[in-house]
């Protein structure tokens, strides 16, 4: 009876815990206190609110509510900076990037303050710590700067220089982007970076004269469109070009219970003025038609642009 009773009694408490561990109910109509006026943000947390079917989606959109009261004070000047930005929408690309990379890595210190459930589904308090915030993310900065104090800008080829300036130039920008982070803390935890100073008129002049050439298969030629799009600058003609982007396909066709179906390797290759290959890339592509081969593959090069592949393409053949 002893151990039937203590058995009995560990399960009641385990029983018990788990309830206590649940969130809170909360019936239509009913909403949390903390959910409809949410704590306000002081010196050492900022708070944020969110709800989704899962306690994780409820989660995420809580960070993405602490991320949008950061971009507030970060996005000012933000259209300026993209004006300036030498590579055109490549640069706005990175900048996308990096905001979601914000938001999901530099917010990692939080914490859950309450939950409950609602409507099938959660509502959750998190906060943020904004002194681990300026701690991380100012050792963050200093890595980046030590990083882009390694880069050497003149290699004597003029290809190399120039990938070398868009990666100075993508560290610059990222580097900046957090800073102005910082800026959004409050000052007593602020811990200010000395302005990094960013002016390079080699870079600068280099990106401004280099020419870039591209040769392709005829089919490809909304690819080379997109791919300029993301350039922002036209393509110069191969005589005299300081660097060639080719690009060629091959396809194989075949019929399947009446569609048409092709599958294509896309081989993306960037020389050098002396026509040396500095990277290559290949993708596979696939397309289907009920009319015929040549709107199947017109079908699959168009899905691999609408889902950024101009941009991948870019991202991973100039290695930046």
């Amino acid at each position: 009876m002893l151990i039937k009773g203590s058995r009995r009694y560990g399960l009641c408490c385990c029983a018990l815990w788990l309830w206590l561990m649940l969130p809170t109910v909360a019936t239509a109509g009913t909403l949390p206190d903390w959910f409809q006026t949410p704590p306000a943000d002081d010196d050492a947390w900022v708070y944020g609110i969110g709800s989704g079917r899962s306690i994780i989606e409820a989660n995420q959109q809580a960070l993405r509510s602490i991320a949008a009261k950061l971009g507030t004070h970060i996005s000012s000047d933000t259209e300026s900076r993209r004006e300036r930005q030498q590579d055109g929408r490549t640069q706005r690309h990175f900048s996308e990037s990096l905001n979601i990379r914000v938001d999901e890595i530099r917010l990692a210190a939080h914490e859950m303050v309450a939950s409950a459930v609602y409507d099938e589904g959660y509502l959750i308090l998190i906060r943020m710590s904004w002194p681990a915030f300026v701690t991380e993310t100012s050792r963050e900065i200093d890595s980046l700067v030590a990083a882009r104090q390694q880069q050497r800008q003149r290699s004597g080829s003029k290809l190399a220089d120039w990938l070398q300036c868009r990666k100075i130039s993508a560290l610059d920008a990222q580097i900046e982007k957090l800073q102005r982070l910082l800026l959004a803390t409050p000052r007593q935890v602020s811990s200010p970076h000395a302005p990094l100073e960013t002016s390079n008129r080699y870079c600068q002049q280099l990106t401004h004269d280099f020419r870039l050439a591209v040769r392709h298969d005829p089919q490809l030629q909304p690819l080379v469109a997109a791919i300029q799009s993301e350039f922002a600058t036209p393509f110069a003609s191969t005589r005299g070009a300081d660097a060639l982007l080719e690009m060629r396909v091959q396809q194989q066709e075949i019929n399947v219970y009446g569609s048409r179906i092709v599958s294509i390797r896309l081989m993306a290759l960037l020389r050098d003025d002396q026509n040396h290959t500095v990277t290559k890339r290949e993708y596979q592509l696939r397309g289907s038609s009920v009319i015929d081969h040549r709107r199947a593959a017109q079908g699959a090069i168009a899905d691999f642009i609408e889902n950024g592949g101009a941009h991948t393409l870019i991202s991973e053949l100039f290695s930046y």
